[in-house]
């Protein structure tokens, strides 16, 4: 933000207008072109040139060759592991996922379980001196092999058929514990009720006497009895950790298959060396001409952002107005020139609103008719600028044609020549400024206004060209 004090008049405070910025930049679109151009070629150039030179060297081409096939094999050995993990925790998280949506034991309410309990009791006659007893209980082998062949000869396909429950769900519904001290094997069943609970117990205890004869015939004779038969509803806070921990797992698997999975992504393969390849010589080129062209465009757009910035010229007809209060009465759009992109001239002309400005004689005649509302008949008027002398003069014959009541004078650049300043303060009643967008400094712009105020005069208005 620029600050100007001149004098009384000007007191202004600018602000830098974004959309004119870019309209002036593109219509130094030429430039800002060639400049991409310029260095996308010298970039590209030389990354090829380099490239090929690097080519040409054979015991350089063999070194990369070599880094380039074990950086590959590295490359394929290590996505072949992932590729493998991978595979693997979609085969657990499956496996998982039947699981907990088919065991029964995943389904238990740990805080309200129906169990079905049972003991049996293995009673073996037999007459043991002291030593013997004190060396070992004979019933201790007993007590362990029902405990073996309960554990072992779970035949549980019909009840599951019946329940519609898997076998292998079933058997971790059941547990069989072995209390040497009592001579006691228990069963435990556990189950979402208590009927299906029951259910299984009785299927076990049911094989009880075929496991009798089988041991009583390896064994000797012994007697078994089955006490403490209940069914209650218990709370297990083992089976809520259990249940949690099965949970659990299931997203340990999702979250190292998104860590797989985002690793592999990430995972990149070894590129070919530009000195073992054109292919590839030609698309680093290809991308230094890109970073060249970029280069070049922001190099050379900072170079006009700064001098739009620092260069302290009038750049458009609402600057005039707001800076000096002054009434602009047209802009004479440049003249078309026949030059290459022209297209694209006229474009930038038509989306910036230039192509709707008034020909310079419509431009006169307009003009002509505000100024006449503003000085009285036989008054004299100063055309003067910073712009040619011959341009001035052409415009003063073209006010002089369109009010001929008034006397019109031209003079120069009134900052440069003191006759102009002499004819302003002798001879002027009112002063016509004609100034070159992109060419007037302001600084200049600022004298002119100040020398005109200085001597009374009135600035009727201005001119853009």
């Amino acid at each position: 933000m620029n600050s100007v004090n001149s004098n009384n008049y000007i007191n202004y405070e600018e602000e830098i207008d974004l959309i004119d910025l870019l309209f002036y930049l593109l219509r130094r679109w030429r430039p800002i072109i060639l400049a991409a151009l310029l260095l996308a070629v010298i970039l590209g150039a030389y990354k090829v040139t380099t490239g090929a030179r690097e080519q040409q060297n054979t015991e350089l081409v063999q070194e990369a060759k070599d880094r380039y096939e074990a950086d590959k094999a590295a490359y394929e050995q290590t996505k072949d592991g992932y590729e493998r993990d991978i595979a693997s925790l979609l085969k657990s998280m499956a496996a998982q996922d039947i699981y907990l949506e088919n065991s029964v034991l995943m389904k238990i309410d740990p805080f309200a379980k129906s169990v079905a309990r049972a003991d049996i009791a293995v009673n073996v006659n037999t007459t043991l001196t002291e030593p013997e007893i004190l060396i070992s209980d004979p019933a201790d082998a007993y007590v362990k092999a029902y405990a073996s062949a309960l554990k072992a000869g779970r035949d549980m396909k019909q009840i599951g058929e019946e329940l519609g429950i898997e076998a292998n769900y079933i058997d971790e519904l059941i547990t069989v514990d072995s209390d040497y001290a009592s001579n006691t094997v228990s069963v435990s069943v556990s189950a979402i009720d208590s009927g299906t609970a029951d259910r299984i117990l009785e299927q076990l205890l049911k094989r009880i006497p075929e496991q009798q004869a089988e041991i009583n015939e390896k064994m000797g004779s012994h007697e078994i009895q089955v006490l403490n038969r209940t069914t209650d509803v218990v709370m297990d806070m083992d089976l809520a950790d259990t249940q949690k921990a099965e949970s659990d797992r299931y997203t340990s698997y999702q979250k190292a298959l998104t860590d797989k999975e985002k690793t592999l992504k990430d995972l990149s393969e070894p590129s070919m060396p530009e000195s073992i390849s054109k292919k590839v010589l030609v698309k680093n080129g290809i991308k230094y001409a890109l970073i060249g062209a970029i280069a070049g465009v922001v190099l050379v757009s900072g170079c006009f952002v700064l001098c739009y910035i620092v260069g302290g010229k009038l750049h458009t007809a609402e600057e005039l107005e707001r800076r000096y209060d002054m009434k602009v009465l047209g802009v004479i759009p440049s003249a078309d020139k026949k030059r290459l992109g022209s297209v694209v001239d006229q474009l930038i002309r038509k989306l910036s609103g230039e192509d709707r400005r008034k020909s310079e004689s419509e431009l006169v005649i307009r003009s002509s008719l505000s100024i006449r509302n503003r000085i009285e008949t036989g008054k004299t008027v100063l055309i003067t600028g910073t712009v040619e002398k011959e341009y001035l003069d052409g415009l003063r014959k073209q006010f002089e044609q369109q009010l001929p009541e008034l006397h019109w004078i031209s003079g120069e650049d009134m900052t440069e020549c003191v006759e102009t300043v002499k004819t302003l303060k002798e001879k002027a009643d009112g002063v016509l400024l004609v100034e070159a967008r992109e060419k007037t400094k302001c600084v200049k712009l600022e004298e002119e206004v100040k020398t005109v105020r200085e001597f009374g005069c009135e600035i009727l208005g201005s001119i853009l060209l």
